[in-house]
């Protein structure tokens, strides 16, 4: 988690110096950067590291902090049914369909406070991975282990240690970005919570993800094919849907 949110945390490069090449002859020519914006870069970058490190400690303070958390996946095959497309009779009699695997034998380690990349090509079973880990598939065939910390995953008691961001960004249009913070914070951490330290999570979570210059903006609509949208741009609402879920304060995002 810890590692994740530094991934998450936009990190403004402090100055860039542009380099012209000569294509006559090849020589290279840097820019020369004036003393005193060398020093305004740098006193941003300070107090930008600072407020990440005051953030996370908040996190790690509450007095009830997310505990440690190991997946482990050992054999994971996932089947679903392809019905016969064909087929034009009465439904009563409609073939059971082919089984088409779309994981198979799929076995890996994730460890706490570390951070793991999925890749893969466009269709290759990424996002299916995580939502048979995450335990939202509701369909189809799931076979093999899923531990977590070495014990089978039950999915009511994950899914309340865990943050699960979607591709695509739902929220209440006329919400406005501090609404949707408090809303889930809220309803998903304990009940036995101070609320105190529920502000100090949200509040945590509004630097790590840089909120603050659109918090009290409306979410809006999301463009569509009939319209340009409305409210925030598609990188703020991104940036929203990922801190909904981590103001629960996960132990696995």
């Amino acid at each position: 988690f810890t590692l994740y949110t530094l991934g998450l945390h936009y990190r403004r490069l402090g100055v860039v110096r542009p380099m012209v090449i000569s294509n006559k002859k090849k020589t290279f020519f840097k820019t020369r950067v004036p003393t005193n914006l060398k020093n305004q870069s740098m006193l941003v970058s300070d107090q930008e590291e600072n407020i990440f490190k005051t953030a996370m400690n908040n996190l790690v303070a509450v007095s009830m902090p997310p505990p440690k958390v190991s997946i482990a996946l050992r054999n994971i095959r996932y089947t679903v049914v392809v019905p016969d497309a064909s087929y034009r009779g009465p439904p009563c009699f409609k073939p059971k369909g082919t089984d088409k695997v779309l994981l198979d034998g799929i076995s890996a380690v994730f460890q706490p406070g570390t951070m793991t990349a999925l890749m893969g090509s466009s269709g290759a079973g990424k996002t299916t991975l995580m939502d048979v880990v995450a335990g939202r598939k509701t369909t189809g065939k799931v076979e093999g282990e899923i531990l977590i910390n070495g014990h089978a995953q039950e999915l009511r008691t994950f899914a309340r240690i865990s943050g699960y961001v979607e591709q695509t960004d739902i929220h209440v249009p006329s919400e406005t970005v501090i609404e949707a913070l408090h809303f889930s914070a809220y309803h998903r951490l304990p009940s036995s919570m101070p609320a105190r330290e529920k502000e100090l999570v949200i509040e945590s979570i509004i630097d790590l993800i840089e909120l603050r210059p659109f918090l009290h903006k409306a979410i809006g609509q999301p463009p569509s094919a009939d319209s340009a949208g409305t409210g925030l741009s598609v990188e703020q609402r991104k940036r929203v849907t990922i801190a909904v879920e981590m103001v629960s304060n996960p132990s696995v995002l």
